[in-house]
């Protein structure tokens, strides 16, 4: 686990060099994170490592800056890992490192047998792939990084899922605590000091990792989001961009879901 989340961290910096590399790699990188870090039971632990991806790929840096970001995440891994150590005393963690790199080790080895076109698992590698190929190409054409265009990759990511009903689920949790954000922190915003914006910023962000119900998490999630940009565009621009992501990551995931339903009845019809 530590290992491919250093790796990834490495693609993720190449792939913020320039836009021929963020093509290339945005189009393979998605894909064999999700299928590699996946399985017929274990439908979910690609997660972290895509955002990951994601999020390192938003802050672009030079080749030189490689090595220490490298170290960056080494240090954060180390940090982590004696906490989770701390925090599970029943050696779960251990575990789950364990199970996640026999299973990538078992899906690089038995590669043609497990890549199968046909299967909702490799589709939806291939589909994510796509998506994040599209929001990162979108996101590496806003030169302003004020404009927080990685907001839109994030989002479409965050309620991507292999059940469509677990998807439909994240997108009406991203609509619903959307809304409950920006009605909180439109409530609170006039009452906190300037000065005392980043210690909000710091609760909110550990707030976001220690709840587990999808709507608070994401009013969480919009009301950081919200505190990196009140300060340039003011609380109705905000607003405005936080909202344009969020409805943009919607329209590309329904896009995405009528392709995938329109190649479905095309099988069908060269089946019968």
């Amino acid at each position: 686990m530590s290992l491919v989340l250093i790796i990834i961290s490495i693609l993720a910096s190449f792939a913020s060099l320039n836009l021929y590399t963020s093509i290339i790699l945005n189009l393979l990188v998605p894909f064999f994170i999700i299928f590699l870090t996946t399985s017929k039971i274990a439908t979910s632990n690609y997660f972290i490592y895509g955002y990951e991806y994601i999020m390192l790929q938003s802050y672009p840096i030079t080749i030189s800056d490689i090595p220490l970001r490298v170290l960056a995440v080494i240090f954060a891994l180390f940090t982590g890992y004696i906490y989770m150590k701390v925090y599970n005393k029943d050696k779960k963690f251990d575990s789950k490192i364990l199970c996640d790199g026999d299973l990538i080790i078992y899906n690089i080895k038995n590669f043609k047998k497990e890549f199968n076109i046909k299967t909702s698992r490799t589709r939806f590698a291939v589909r994510v792939s796509l998506i994040l190929w599209i929001t990162c190409f979108v996101m590496d054409m806003v030169p302003d990084r004020n404009i927080r265009s990685y907001w839109l990759p994030l989002i479409t990511y965050s309620c991507l899922e292999l059940d469509y009903q677990k998807q439909q689920n994240k997108l009406m949790a991203q609509i619903g605590g959307t809304t409950i954000g920006m009605g909180i922190f439109a409530l609170i915003f006039n009452w906190i000091p300037t000065n005392a914006l980043l210690v909000f910023m710091v609760v909110a962000f550990t707030a976001l990792f220690t709840i587990k119900n999808q709507y608070l998490k994401k009013a969480i999630g919009t009301i950081l989001g919200m505190s990196f940009v009140i300060q340039s565009f003011g609380e109705v621009g905000a607003i405005v961009l936080r909202y344009t992501y969020v409805l943009g990551a919607i329209l590309i995931i329904a896009i995405f879901e009528w392709l995938r339903k329109a190649v479905r009845k095309i099988e069908t019809y060269m089946e019968a």
